[in-house]
């Protein structure tokens, strides 16, 4: 049976994500800083449980740096291609960071698709690999998915899904 992502969006609201599979949530998300109330100088957090709803990992995205000594200004662009997630485990321990990555100019120009490289601790079981994997999902659902609506705002390029007109071509 195929997982189900089930996720809620407000903007000044903490977000949440889901990961089920034969009804059975296997993995949850949450952002614990909300995008107003953030931890820090352009920092916001996510925290994912597994099935009993035990804390697994934090992931943190910083706009400016990350723990790791990745910088993410203008990141991911072709300016900087990289931006750098820190993962810790519930003990405070920093992981291997995964990454989001610019498609590029043409892909990145053309649509709106997200590569991400994720980092699986290599001891970590199928719930923490879907514990982590549902942290990134909402962080491009709450953070990518907002700098591509202020690019595509402003001017630049692709963002967004289509509207009617463009599905119509």
């Amino acid at each position: 049976m195929r997982p189900v992502l089930r996720a809620t969006h407000v903007m000044c609201n903490q977000q949440e994500l889901s990961i089920a599979s034969a009804g059975v949530v296997v993995a949850q998300a949450k952002e614990t800083t909300g995008m107003c109330f953030s931890t820090g100088c352009c920092a916001r957090q996510f925290e994912t449980y597994d099935v009993s709803g035990k804390l697994v990992y934090t992931l943190e995205v910083n706009d400016c740096t990350s723990h790791s000594g990745g910088c993410n200004c203008c990141a991911p662009t072709l300016f900087n291609e990289r931006l750098t997630v820190d993962v810790k485990t519930a003990d405070g321990q920093y992981l291997p960071p995964s990454t989001f990555i610019w498609p590029g100019c043409n892909c990145g120009g053309l649509t709106d698709l997200t590569n991400m490289v994720v980092a699986f601790p290599d001891n970590a079981t199928a719930d923490e690999r879907s514990a982590i994997l549902a942290g990134m999902m909402l962080i491009e659902f709450s953070v990518m998915e907002m700098r591509r609506q202020q690019q595509k705002e402003n001017g630049g390029g692709a963002g967004g899904a289509p509207n009617s007109e463009e599905m119509k071509r």
